[in-house]
């Protein structure tokens, strides 16, 4: 099968599912050993935002608020209560692997 026929194929999937792919191949990514190469653009990024947050540490947005704007939920939903759950759950925290994980907690 060539690339545009798994292109389509995949194009084909609903959204979630595709959603799912793309995190696991990028996983897999990482799992193999192949190394995310950052830009200096990105380094420099990285120590500016880094600068800027021990400048002023109550100026970042908790993850929970970013990921609700982001997912359209209303403030202070969490995807590990979730619609329907009867016990609200702390947010897993953030994991640091080489790649950056691009699954939602």
């Amino acid at each position: 099968m060539d690339y545009q026929s798994v292109l389509r194929a995949v194009e084909s999937l609903p959204i979630d599912d595709r959603i799912r792919l793309v995190q696991d191949v990028w996983e897999r990514l990482g799992d193999q050993g192949h190394e995310l190469e950052l830009t200096e653009e990105m380094k420099a990024e990285l120590d500016r935002r880094v600068e800027e947050l021990d400048r002023n540490p109550d100026a970042g947005i908790p993850w929970d608020v970013v990921k609700a704007r982001a997912l359209g939920h209303p403030a202070g939903w969490n995807s590990s209560c979730g619609p329907g759950s009867s016990t609200p759950r702390p947010s897993s925290p953030a994991r640091s692997p080489r790649w950056p994980s691009l699954r939602l907690p």
